[in-house]
């Protein structure tokens, strides 16, 4: 395809001397000689300027399509009504996206190395999981967070698609539950009031970047509840 400045170029060829087409397009690869032109080309870009005075392309018009076209109508209304028996003959099936935090730069190093290390104590110590508390909290807020049992990708092969969430001030309540010793409870230190002094010096906390993990009150309960 010419370029606007090549196409301009080749009319002023033309149009100096009124030559030949075959002059013109010899002239032209002088100067562009990696370019190839044909003749037919040559006439029609002629054409093109002799009836609209420029050299570009015209954009094409979409159809416009009459609201009030009983037949447009029909159409449209079938689609409408039979929507999803049309994507089910189609072979098409229900995905639902899955709602993921947005990784931060190096989190996928940092989850990396957890595992190897997570891994070598386990292999030092079988029971080492047991003394781990693997504790989870959800944000339950009033901004309109995607349901992903509410929303279903229609698609030959699954999509995979992906939602990420933002996280923004919105007024949201705190859910916690953790697991811990084959024992699974929504009151972390009331419960653990009750465990042998034994294996509560074993336990291990682990945090994660929630931030109220990393307020200096919930850091001195925690310093005062658990050995480390």
């Amino acid at each position: 395809m010419l370029t606007l400045a090549q196409r301009i170029y080749l009319v002023k060829c033309y149009g100096i001397g009124n030559v030949s087409y075959k002059y013109t397009i010899s002239v032209f690869n002088k100067k562009y000689p990696v370019v190839h032109v044909s003749i037919p080309a040559l006439i029609n870009l002629l054409k093109k300027f002799n009836a609209t005075g420029d050299v570009k392309d015209e954009k094409r018009k979409l159809k416009k399509y009459d609201e009030d076209d009983a037949a447009t109508l029909v159409v449209l209304d079938s689609v409408h009504q039979n929507r999803k028996h049309l994507l089910e003959n189609g072979l098409y099936k229900a995905f639902k996206p899955t709602i993921l935090h947005t990784l931060e730069d190096g989190g996928d190093a940092r989850r990396l190395e957890f595992c190897l290390v997570l891994s070598e104590k386990i292999l030092k110590k079988p029971l080492f999981c047991k003394y781990l508390i693997f504790s989870d909290e959800s944000i339950v807020t009033t901004n309109g967070v995607v349901c992903s049992q509410n929303n279903r990708m229609w698609a030959t092969e699954n999509p995979h698609a992906k939602i990420y969430s933002r996280s923004l001030r919105y007024k949201k309540v705190n859910v916690w539950c953790g697991v811990c010793y084959d024992m699974l409870d929504n009151f972390l230190l009331l419960s653990f009031d009750d465990v042998p002094l034994q294996i509560r010096n074993r336990i291990i906390y682990p945090q994660d970047g929630f931030p109220g993990h990393s307020t200096v009150t919930v850091q001195d309960l925690l310093n005062k509840k658990f050995s480390r």
